[in-house]
């Protein structure tokens, strides 16, 4: 884009130091010529999907219209910024997937799976396994391999008298046994569930 082009007007009226008409008429075509382009057609026609507003940039991409803007009670300067890489930002109820970025979540909400008896825990299984060992009698749970690093288990063993043991015995990884109302965080690192001890108060 080039500057805009003044028209000269002289420096004192009727003076014949100004423009000629002609020249005067070029750089206004010019200077609308730059404006059109700019925005977002060609030197000659307006965009016919983009507009602007009073308070917001319109998209125009079908039969429905979209509209940029922001919140007029903002507090302070913001600034926007969109990533130097390739992709595409989306806004929408699909699921994403988020990368490269740090998450800080003040409440998560896990599921719950509970478990009454011998059984199979899989990676679908929820983060909270809750063991009810209400029969009076010890039990055991298989615990496959995990489907990602970092993919998180905790345990707990409730409802059972304090000699009544659950035994969580990992494909790959070390058994171990949770006794009434023991607690236990596993990690998987990509090839063994990793135990991490844990004092957490967490009702399940």
């Amino acid at each position: 884009m080039t500057t805009r082009q003044a028209i000269s007007v002289g420096t004192a009226a009727n003076d014949g130091t100004g423009d000629t008409l002609r020249s005067a008429g070029n750089k206004i075509n010019t200077n609308f010529s730059q404006i059109y382009t700019q925005l977002g057609g060609d030197a000659d026609n307006f965009s016919s999907q983009i507009a602007l507003t009073d308070s917001a940039v319109q998209f125009n991409p079908g039969s429905n219209e979209v509209y940029l803007s922001a919140q007029p009670s903002i507090t302070a300067d913001r600034h926007i910024k969109l990533p130097d890489a390739s992709g595409i930002v989306t806004l929408n109820t699909a699921t994403q997937t988020l990368t490269n970025k740090t998450v800080t979540v003040a409440n998560l909400f896990a599921t719950n799976t509970n478990f009454t008896g011998t059984g199979t825990i899989t990676d679908t299984d929820g983060i909270y396994i809750k063991t009810t060992n209400s029969s009076g009698s010890n039990y055991n749970l298989t615990l496959n391999d995990g489907s990602a690093i970092g993919q998180i288990k905790i345990f707990t063993n409730t409802g059972s008298s304090a000699s009544d043991t659950v035994t969580i015995q990992p494909s790959n990884g070390s058994n171990f046994t949770l006794a009434d109302n023991g607690r236990k965080i596993c990690i998987w690192d990509g090839s063994n569930w990793l135990q991490i001890t844990s004092d957490f108060d967490q009702t399940i």
